[in-house]
């Protein structure tokens, strides 16, 4: 069995968080794209998540990075965007 000692483990995380960062980026506007073509507008969606304005276009140039969970959120909401939309315009409005 290999293992990686704390030093080496740190070297391969720090080369490999960029790669990470733009693979979740690379998602992020697959998801956005499949939204759009479906009629769902940026504001909508900011809105709608409770981001700040603009905050996906950060994302889309690479000056900011998306979290996971925002991530796996658009690709839930991808899957029938109309209907997973009003379903969480509908829980935060009874919160």
């Amino acid at each position: 069995m290999e293992w990686v000692d704390p030093a080496s483990a740190k070297v391969i995380d720090a080369a490999l968080e960029p790669i990470y960062q733009q693979q979740l980026r690379q998602l992020v506007v697959e998801h956005l794209r499949h939204l759009s073509e479906h009629g769902v507008t940026q504001q909508r969606l900011e809105r709608t998540l409770g981001l700040s304005q603009g905050y996906l276009s950060k994302i889309r140039s690479g000056t900011s990075n998306p979290s996971p969970m925002l991530v796996s959120v658009l690709a839930l909401l991808a899957v029938n965007p109309e209907q997973r939309l009003q379903e969480v315009e509908m829980a935060s409005a009874a919160a």
